[in-house]
């Protein structure tokens, strides 16, 4: 079992309602998986190159304004043999308290990926 870590930015589109993690364009893409409203694209050698996140504010129960107070995002992947687990932590400023939500979710491997766990930090995109 392999271990990788994955270290980017990250956007939050309110009209869309989409954040967008960007950490690795530069690899060769690989293969997405589809967890329903979150899509993460991985590389060939299964590394993160980029999460997005539709309908955010209804996956993870907040609003649209609290979301464009977003501090970091922090989440990891976990594939074994027969399932893939998402688990991600989204920080954010309300009412000048952080404050966190989780979001967690897990599909079958069917895409014949090897065993690993990859992490994942953001901090927002600077502009």
């Amino acid at each position: 079992m392999s271990r990788n870590k994955c270290a980017g930015d990250f956007d939050y589109d309110g009209f869309l309602d989409v954040i967008y993690h960007r950490a690795n364009p530069e690899l060769e893409y690989g293969i997405t998986l589809d967890f329903g409203n979150v899509l993460i694209d991985l590389s060939k050698d299964q590394n993160i190159k980029r999460i997005e996140i539709i309908n955010a504010s209804k996956i993870l129960g907040v609003s649209k304004y609290d979301l464009k107070h977003i501090i970091c995002i922090i989440g990891g992947l976990n594939i074994g043999n027969n399932k893939i687990e998402l688990t991600l932590k989204v920080e954010f400023l309300k009412r000048n308290r952080n404050t966190t939500v989780s979001f967690e979710s897990d599909i079958l491997n069917d895409y014949g990926l090897s065993e690993n766990t990859i992490t994942v930090s953001a901090g927002p995109a600077l502009a």
